[in-house]
């Protein structure tokens, strides 16, 4: 794989994703270019990620890539905000149906009910762009989980209720989000891959090998891949432009909206969390953790000290039970503890201050977390007695409750 990603990077790819991105107006080839970025950078590819770092700051089409990713992100906040104002005044008509004292209103929800109609116009639009995109998407979730297969065959393959379901929760300017955050993980990931492969086929000296990985400086591949890794991470924050954009609070600020910490409570986080969008929520905070990790001082800092509530929506993915999903669904909230515990830690790695720390334990008591650690760990005593079946790709409660208390200790 390496080798074709190479080859290809050699004959233009990756500056063909950048104009693709920068220059496209249409969704699908927008799709398309942003899945091209990931299958060039997947695994890790150093000379991939130089290439398109070279292309964007040495060669400054850094300011128009970096706003398209930056509308894009925009966007889907806004249409998830859209979403929930829409579902609370379907809720608020239902409410008026069901309470004939409520009819007097009637004038007044009349004319927020028109801004509805006129998404429903726009739906039409909107048909072609949205099923290219979910074929895009199927394609890039066929090659990260082959299971998904059944669920991409096609229209045919499934209910056209479901489909009509899962496109009213899921529109394509929010689907997109997760191959733009994955694309951005990718891009910024550290692999020493040639180390990994050097350890994992050496027939002798195995531990020598360990013993000296550990006592001595990897240069000066280590040296350069780390400093081209965190270049990128600062580059996703800034660019040094005119006009900088900065996709690392950006990112959280999706966080935040997705998990409807716009409209209040974060003990609601159950009513905006569910199955169908579950896997973008782990995306970007995995994409979050990708970015602070190395660790880039400024990244972390970014986040820590952001004035949305970034901070205290990871801390409660921790703390409290995501439900309805948790009820039916345990192995995909553990995922989301697990990622979130993981940003926390990634968050205060390697650094010199308290600052993050305390910023953390702010809204964090010490024995809430104890007690997630606590059935985190008897859940994994139920696992073990019980059958182990559905354990090979999901997240085991023990290391869930591990993690926890990793970040308990720090």
């Amino acid at each position: 794989m390496s080798d074709i990603q190479c080859l290809l990077d050699k004959e233009g790819a990756s500056e063909l994703v950048i104009d693709v991105i920068v220059n496209t107006k249409n969704d699908r080839i927008f799709s398309e270019g942003i899945l091209l970025g990931i299958a060039l950078l997947e695994g890790g590819n150093t000379q991939t990620q130089y290439s398109f770092y070279q292309q964007l700051h040495e060669q400054k089409k850094s300011e128009k890539f970096f706003k398209v990713l930056y509308d894009r992100m925009k966007a889907a906040q806004k249409e998830i905000r859209s979403t929930v104002t829409v579902n609370t005044i379907d809720l608020g008509n239902k409410k008026r149906d069901d309470d004939p004292e409520l009819m007097t209103s009637g004038p007044r929800m009349r004319v927020r009910d028109s801004s509805l109609h006129l998404k429903e116009g726009m739906k039409g639009q909107l048909t072609e762009a949205s099923s290219a995109t979910s074929k895009a998407y199927c394609v890039y979730r066929r090659e990260m989980d082959p299971e998904i297969d059944m669920m991409c065959a096609g229209p045919e393959a499934g209910n056209a209720e479901d489909k009509s379901a899962e496109e009213v929760t899921m529109s394509p300017a929010i689907a997109i989000m997760q191959p733009i955050l994955r694309f951005l993980q990718l891009l910024c990931e550290n692999h020493n891959r040639e180390l990994q492969t050097c350890i994992a086929t050496h027939e002798s000296n195995g531990i020598d090998i360990i013993i000296a990985l550990i006592l001595n400086d990897i240069n000066p591949l280590g040296k350069y891949r780390m400093d081209l890794v965190l270049q990128l991470k600062n580059f996703l924050r800034n660019q040094n432009n005119k006009t900088n954009y900065n996709l690392v609070c950006e990112t959280l600020q999706f966080l935040d909206c997705i998990c409807g910490s716009t409209t209040g409570g974060l003990g609601l986080l159950g009513l905006y969390i569910n199955e169908k969008n579950v896997v973008l929520v782990n995306q970007t905070l995995e994409s979050l953790t990708e970015y602070c990790q190395g660790p880039c001082h400024e990244n972390q800092t970014c986040i820590a000290t952001h004035e949305s509530n970034g901070i205290d929506i990871i801390i409660a993915l921790i703390l409290n039970d995501i439900n309805p999903l948790g009820k039916y669904r345990m192995d995909l909230v553990l995922q989301l503890k697990n990622n979130a515990s993981k940003l926390l830690l990634a968050i205060m790695e390697s650094r010199h201050d308290s600052e993050n720390a305390e910023r953390i334990l702010f809204n964090m008591r010490p024995r809430e977390l104890v007690d997630v650690m606590k059935n985190a760990y008897n859940q994994g005593l139920e696992c073990d007695h019980g059958d182990d079946e559905g354990g090979d790709d999901g997240v085991s409660p023990k290391d869930v409750g591990h993690n926890i208390y990793i970040l308990a200790h720090q």
